[in-house]
């Protein structure tokens, strides 16, 4: 699989060009952080579909539709230790389409507060370590 490669900034998500060619990667990190960020931020998942990120309209796949539960709760959710578990239970159902898909066999994820109102999500899987740290305020 070769996709996009996509790096963290202090403005979020950015890609590499090179002499006028995009960077690629055919690890599984643009997909991981796609299925944590990508689709609508107002889109609280589960069966309300009434903010569901436009592009899922182009796709008949239920496990290849952008939810991004992570995505959601990070920006309605207060940055305490208390709330690191249903951030686990939100990034694993937003990879669970990851399995199901064969891009991974099995995964392990970790999340954590290195600073205040930030948040690492690690996912550990046989491709390897992959680790996001974001912003978490409420915005909303």
């Amino acid at each position: 699989m070769s996709d996009v490669l996509l790096y963290q900034t202090a403005d979020g998500p950015n890609i590499e060009v090179l002499n006028s060619v995009v960077t690629m990667t055919d690890g599984p990190a643009t997909a991981v952080y796609l299925s944590f960020f990508g689709g609508n931020e107002d889109d609280p998942g589960g069966d309300d579909t009434t903010k569901e990120f436009w592009g899922n309209s182009l796709v008949t796949d239920p496990a290849k539709k952008y939810r991004s539960e992570v995505g959601y709760l990070i920006n309605r959710i207060p940055a305490t230790s208390g709330n690191l578990k249903r951030l686990k239970t939100a990034a694993d159902n937003d990879l669970a389409w990851t399995i199901e898909a064969g891009l991974l066999k099995e995964y392990t994820v970790t999340v954590s507060i290195p600073r205040i109102n930030w948040i690492k999500i690690t996912v550990d899987s046989e491709l390897g370590s992959i680790s996001f740290v974001e912003p978490w305020e409420i915005s909303a």
